[in-house]
């Protein structure tokens, strides 16, 4: 009779490990991986770049599966969107207390600066939205 107490034991505690792994497992994949978040910026409703985020700016126009230079820059270590009548947004890539990457608007020249407001965004977190500029920047797998 012990050795079956025993054996029901270690069933019980193999089973709560197992669910303790899925969790975790689970909770990462909700927030997302950096190898696996993507950069998408999208202007007037066309993407000009698409690539996987990384801290180096200069790296991620380099490796984009497309970027288009008539629309971005790099500025001290920075983004730049440039609108065609004038107008840009200036976006930093950002690592805070050990989270994923992420990405925030730091500089604009629309008169809302809802797009600064924003805030950092990374994986499942709404995009960030310039109106003014017809703007917009997401994270996506």
């Amino acid at each position: 009779m012990l050795k079956k107490g025993i054996r029901k034991a270690d069933i019980v505690l193999l089973l709560l490990l197992l669910l303790l792994s899925a969790l975790l497992f689970y909770r990462r994949s909700l927030r997302g991986g950096e190898a696996e978040a993507v950069l998408v910026i999208s202007f007037d409703g066309r993407e000009i770049l698409k690539g996987r985020l990384c801290e180096d700016p200069e790296a991620l126009l380099k490796n984009a599966e497309h970027a288009d230079a008539k629309y971005l820059s790099l500025q001290d270590g920075k983004l730049v969107f440039s609108h065609p009548d004038g107008g840009s947004n200036v976006l930093e890539i950002v690592r805070e207390d050990g989270e994923p990457l992420g990405i925030r608007c730091i500089r604009a020249d629309c008169p809302d600066k809802i797009c600064i407001r924003t805030g950092i965004i990374r994986l499942e977190t709404e995009p960030i939205v310039c109106l003014p500029h017809r703007l917009m920047v997401r994270l996506e797998r």
